[in-house]
């Protein structure tokens, strides 16, 4: 069973991977009958507002997806990509696209990055995905010598599973 978790985790990811990559490309992805954007949530389990209370990450982090999320999305529809990945690609696409412009919102990506991917309340696909992505926002400003480092910071505060999972998709 262990195994058969870590194969629809890494297609997950291979998922999620694919879909951010398109959107932050500008393509969008054909929406799926039945799938609609949930409205932002707010429990006590949410991750922390961002320091710059930034709207747009702080919309992003309420959209990270949870492992129990994820498992409840799957039993009723085992043969679909579970609606929380494919809300929270799109989120990340849209959170890569405005960094591609703007260096000190990048600068700030990283650090949700950063904090996505410590979270031990998001799936470990996720936080993957999200160590993946923050390797390729130093590119968006090479001009800019604090985004190396941030992005450094990231892949330090991965844990062994999340650099697993993110190096077994090729990243």
């Amino acid at each position: 069973m262990n195994r058969r978790r870590e194969w629809i985790l890494l297609a997950a990811s291979v998922v999620i991977s694919i879909v951010g990559i398109l959107i932050s490309r500008g393509e969008r992805p054909s929406e799926q009958a039945g799938v609609a954007v949930r409205e932002e949530r707010r429990s006590a389990d949410e991750p922390r507002a961002t320091p710059s209370g930034d709207p747009g990450l702080e919309n992003f982090r309420a959209v990270w997806p949870r492992p129990a999320q994820v498992r409840e999305e799957v039993r009723e529809d085992p043969h679909q990509v579970p609606p929380s990945l494919l809300e929270f690609a799109r989120a990340l696409g849209a959170q890569l696209e405005r960094a591609h412009s703007d260096s000190e919102f990048s600068l700030q990506l990283l650090s949700s990055l950063e904090d996505c991917v410590r979270s031990t309340e998001v799936i470990e696909s996720a936080r993957a995905v999200c160590l993946r992505h923050s390797r390729r926002i130093p590119g968006f400003h090479p001009e800019d010598t604090r985004l190396p480092i941030a992005a450094a910071r990231v892949h330090e505060a991965a844990p062994k599973r999340v650099l697993e999972i993110a190096e077994a998709v090729g990243s």
